[in-house]
């Protein structure tokens, strides 16, 4: 990894990560480069990030009035990424509100002046509402999607910053998403983290199975990070979602490797979203056979108790 900060790990990920979703080093440097020496002060930190981004927002701004809504919408984007960023490592309290709200704002005027728009949907659970962003695939039949979970401390805006239009261009729709302890149910609802991640997801499959835009049957699962652990957990899906894959163990997302709910992992998430499987048997998709698999050891997990009513 680059060092940004030469004696601080932690500011120098969050730096990378900002770059990642599309943040420009020459604009963060112009903010950032006097915090490279002395000790760390966290409130120069996040005025720093908080400036960054408000001078895209100014140069989007001007965009606007000479009727430039692409690079209007490039810069409000990364206006929200710069916010995000500084607020990700800013202690809870008003500076770190302020920044959330500031990175909304800006993500949804990014949204706005798209030319490929995303479709904000709310979904409901036992948790209360999880707002996610859908990024639809370019194509005009159902089409095979991934839900994409956040890691520790990171958001579905910066999600969006970082797979962009990677599905859709390869004709499958994403779904990025504040679950539990991530995002708007904790910033704004207070909303922590659960062991039994099944119960989000499975109100988060029960919606997506309801489009008539997206396959029912082929449903994948990506995390990032913490996500990454979200996504396997061994606790079946309370409800029986025959064509859902389980994609977990992403720190990077070109290592990411593909569960399917028969327990046996693939390293290529195209072919197993590419076939239905219904039947709960191993897929092999090209280049996925039992030679370029690795069993994972689990058990079979014990049958669930029948499934609460969920209000839908």
């Amino acid at each position: 990894m680059f060092y940004y900060f030469p004696t601080n790990y932690t500011w120098s990920s969050a730096v990378m990560l900002s770059i990642m979703a599309g943040g420009q080093l020459g604009q963060i440097d112009r903010w950032l480069a006097p915090l490279r020496t002395g000790d760390a002060d966290v409130q120069a930190w996040t005025t720093a990030w908080d400036n960054a981004a408000a001078e895209q927002e100014e140069h989007a701004e001007e965009d606007l009035r000479q009727g430039f809504r692409r690079s209007a919408s490039a810069r409000y984007l990364r206006a929200s990424t710069y916010y995000l960023t500084g607020e990700r490592q800013t202690p809870p309290g008003p500076a770190k509100s302020r920044s959330y709200a500031a990175a909304l704002h800006a993500f949804a005027a990014a949204n706005q002046h798209s030319p490929h728009p995303i479709e904000r949907v709310e979904i409901n659970s036992p948790d209360g509402v999880l707002p996610g962003h859908l990024i639809p695939a370019r194509n005009d039949t159902p089409a095979p999607v991934v839900i994409f979970y956040n890691g520790f401390d990171v958001t579905k805006e910066i999600l969006y910053g970082i797979i962009g239009e990677e599905f859709a261009d390869r004709g499958i729709a994403c779904l990025v998403i504040d679950t539990p302890g991530t995002g708007e149910p904790l910033r704004l609802r207070g909303v922590p983290s659960r062991p039994d991640y099944e119960v989000p997801t499975s109100a988060i499959v029960d919606y997506l199975q309801t489009r008539e835009d997206l396959d029912p049957t082929r449903i994948g699962l990506l995390g990032i990070s913490l996500g990454g652990y979200y996504a396997p957990l061994r606790r079946r899906i309370r409800t029986p979602h025959h064509g859902m894959r389980r994609v977990g163990r992403c720190l990077r997302l070109r290592r990411c490797v593909a569960t399917p709910v028969g327990g046996h992992i693939t390293n290529n998430l195209g072919a197993v979203l590419a076939t239905p499987v219904g039947d709960g048997h191993r897929h092999h998709g090209p280049g996925t056979g039992p030679g370029h698999a690795m069993d994972t050891g689990r058990r079979p997990s014990p049958p669930d108790p029948a499934p609460a009513h969920r209000a839908r």
